[in-house]
């Protein structure tokens, strides 16, 4: 449960302290302090922390190829599971579906990214219509909470990719439930 909530903190957090030190070094502010312990985000990183959700055992098994690949209009060519984690991939590079699931923690998760949003100073544009409460975040990530069931869902990296994360979550979500 809190290895989970962990990871995709520091899956947010570490690339937008990264991002946001590279942007005060082009305006001449060098002094830039990780504010997380190294071993803490190693730790996060590699996954030996203790505990765990059990959903993140089977991150490719919550949604198939040929569901992904119908709802965003193209074929998904591979899947990859990592570090409780799955990301569909299309043969656009900018077409991908990256999706995390938690059904045993999700009030932590959905915890976590709100402290990581704020940390990073990341919008958070409230979402209508989806599970009880979703907003995108940094990089157009679509973050739900609905009930016990948590997501963060990356939906490619072009103009369309709200729009095909807004069509993504609802059949996520009913597969959940």
């Amino acid at each position: 449960m809190l290895k989970h909530a962990i990871r995709l903190l520091m899956l947010m957090v570490i690339p937008l302290v990264l991002c946001a030190a590279c942007g005060q070094a082009e305006q001449g502010t060098t002094d830039v302090t990780d504010p997380l312990p190294t071993a803490a985000v190693t730790e996060a990183a590699s996954g030996d922390a203790e505990g765990g959700a059990s959903s993140e055992a089977a991150a490719c098994s919550h949604v198939t190829d040929a569901e992904i690949g119908e709802t965003i209009g193209k074929p998904v060519s591979r899947h990859e599971e990592n570090s409780g984690q799955c990301t569909y991939y299309t043969d656009d590079p900018l077409l991908f579906v990256t999706l995390n699931v938690d059904t045993e923690d999700a009030e932590s998760s959905w915890q976590g990214v709100k402290i990581g949003n704020s940390l990073a100073g990341a919008a958070e544009n409230k979402v209508e219509g989806i599970g009880g409460e979703a907003f995108f975040g940094a990089r157009d990530i679509l973050y739900v909470k609905d009930g016990d069931i948590f997501l963060s869902l990356e939906a490619g990296f072009d103009t369309e990719t709200r729009e095909r994360a807004k069509k993504l979550a609802p059949m996520i979500l009913a597969k959940l439930k």
